[in-house]
């Protein structure tokens, strides 16, 4: 199955770009779409295990009852299922960005540059959060273990270590425009990044600058070097590198705002993708790595087994949530909705995100709850804009995530940083993670009314 799983996705790709450029009738694309989908998601849940199995075949099985018991129509249906479809088409080109960062000269100029700024743990910090950042942008999680391996002759403390995975991974699920979720939050809301972008810097900032505030606080952060770095400390960093990293992506972040402009697609994804496969091949040209691009192409396939649980994850919530925005239970929700609304801006919000917190705490993922959010209110409901809407989904989602012991994030911080989940969630993230429930609201009211000046 992991082959069909793999041409299921590429079929996926080509699919929709053959709609997207030829214009094919709309009715050919609605039936290989129809086909398509079924198949993938067959295909990689047979792949996929654990949390994320279960939660994708009980989604599945959930919004399939619904369409049953309401008498929903097929159109309904196609809708739904194919609400994330962009995101195997992402994920097809996403592991071209990785390739380029691992085989340039990146990470010795970071450890030249830790080696000499270790006495400043604050501008270390800073620093190590834009990398962070720029390069969850291309890696995704898999920025954990790289960015660990990266500075692996420092010794961090794991309170900063684990204070810096929650703010790169935070300030990611805010702005990057290539990560799932946030794609996903801007089809949803109907926006497209360059509209969103200015929204999402803001709370970057916001985010950062808090966890700066308590890395100051907490003085027991100092850090110290090891091995040869030892030898690197009176040398002066060779930064270079590393400014040509962040140059590229920068262009690549630019180019994702311009994206919808440069491509006349039905959807902004459809563009990002197209700037991650021609960017990725340029940027490679650059550092000289054509050779060994041939050798990663020819097991490109086996990168996408990574994915055989989130993607079917994404889409099958996606279909719970789109399925359950078209029956009378919407009526339900925002009926619950509509009593927060007698509350203050700043406490409906905080409820929000609170109730996505508790549930991911109990093990329900907050795609779910976010889901259920996006498909079911609109931003006049709430009193913000659309990119305010957008950031306080996105707000919610990342409050659970730097929280819940069972959601990726956590359990690859936990095994980068040798303890369990539980001890990541308990210890080192909580004190954190509850300053960002209290003050995040108020940070997305300000952003919100920031938006305002710009209409």
């Amino acid at each position: 199955m992991k082959h069909v799983y793999s041409l299921s996705m590429y079929g996926i790709f080509l699919l929709v770009f053959a709609h997207e450029l030829t214009g094919f009738s709309n009715t050919c694309f609605t039936v290989l779409t129809a086909l398509v989908m079924p198949v993938f998601l067959i295909a990689s849940l047979s792949l996929s295990r654990g949390f994320q199995f279960y939660i994708s075949l009980i989604s599945l099985a959930a919004g399939h009852i619904l369409i049953l018991y309401y008498d929903l129509d097929f159109h309904l249906w196609h809708q739904s299922i194919t609400t994330g479809m962009a995101m195997p088409l992402l994920f097809v080109v996403i592991p071209l960005i990785s390739f380029p960062i691992l085989n340039g000269p990146y990470l010795s100029s970071l450890e030249q540059l830790a080696a000499a700024r270790k006495n400043h743990p604050g501008f270390m910090f800073m620093f190590l959060s834009v990398l962070y950042l720029m390069m969850a942008i291309t890696l995704n999680i898999a920025v954990i273990p790289t960015i660990k391996k990266m500075v692996s002759g420092i010794r961090f403390p794991k309170q900063f270590l684990s204070l810096l995975y929650m703010t790169g991974s935070a300030s990611y699920m805010i702005f990057s425009p290539y990560d799932a979720v946030v794609i996903l939050i801007l089809i949803y809301t109907g926006l497209s990044y360059a509209q969103y972008v200015l929204t999402a810097s803001l709370m970057t900032l916001f985010i950062m600058g808090t966890a700066l505030i308590f890395l100051i606080i907490n003085r027991s952060l100092k850090l110290s070097v090891k091995g040869r770095l030892e030898q690197m400390e009176s040398r002066p960093a060779n930064l270079r590198p590393l400014f040509t990293l962040l140059a590229h992506i920068f262009v690549m972040i630019l180019l994702a705002c311009l994206g919808d402009r440069i491509f006349p697609f039905s959807s902004p994804v459809y563009g990002i993708a197209l700037i991650i496969l021609v960017y990725s091949l340029f940027w490679c040209a650059t550092i000289g790595a054509w050779g060994r691009l041939s050798r990663f192409f020819r097991g490109y396939s086996e990168n996408f087994t990574a994915y055989a649980g989130f993607l079917p994850f994404l889409i099958s919530a996606s279909f719970l949530g789109a399925v359950f925005s078209g029956t009378p239970l919407k009526a339900e929700f925002l009926e619950f909705i509509n009593t927060l609304h007698t509350l203050p801006l700043y406490l409906e919000i905080q409820l929000l995100i609170l109730l996505t917190v508790l549930l991911a705490l109990c093990g329900i993922h907050m795609l779910i709850p976010v889901t259920a959010m996006a498909m079911s209110l609109t931003p006049e409901m709430i009193g913000l804009t659309p990119p305010g809407f957008a950031l306080m989904l996105l707000t919610c989602w990342f409050n659970a995530m730097i929280i819940s012991p069972f959601v990726p994030f956590v359990v690859v911080s936990a095994d980068t940083l040798g303890v369990s989940p539980l001890n990541v969630s308990a210890r080192y993230n909580f004190r954190f993670s509850l300053v960002m429930i209290l003050f995040s609201p108020l940070a997305v009211t300000a952003v919100d009314r920031i938006n305002l000046l710009f209409q």
